[in-house]
């Protein structure tokens, strides 16, 4: 059913772009960029306050839009977002406690 729809829209000449590949770009401090008017980048979220935007952008023209982005004046840096993840338990109670700086930022009152 999906392919069938799939191929009816590209034979219709409906084109579309597949975005995956994440990015967070941070803008320098005063710069103002128009994301919006670049070709295959969409805004997912913006954080005002850390100069920040997550975009998606176009798998087939994610190398030259990157490099694009990276050369622009009123950019410090643009890192391709991902998610870190644990490989094994939390820890004990007693052994955070021999971490260093546990106490310092009062990290049992977190939990």
């Amino acid at each position: 059913m999906v392919a069938r729809m799939l191929i009816t829209l590209l034979m219709l000449g409906v084109g579309f772009q597949a975005y995956s590949a994440e990015y967070i770009i941070k803008y320098k401090a005063g710069a103002a960029v128009p994301l919006s008017e670049m070709n295959g980048i969409k805004v997912q979220d913006t954080h005002a306050e850390g100069r920040l935007v997550k975009v998606k952008i176009a798998d087939d023209l994610e190398k030259q839009t990157v490099k694009k982005l990276q050369e622009t004046t009123g950019i410090e840096y643009v890192v391709k977002d991902f998610r870190l993840k644990a490989f094994r338990k939390p820890m004990s109670t007693q052994a955070l406690r021999k971490q260093w700086a546990i106490a310092k930022v009062n990290a049992e009152k977190a939990w």
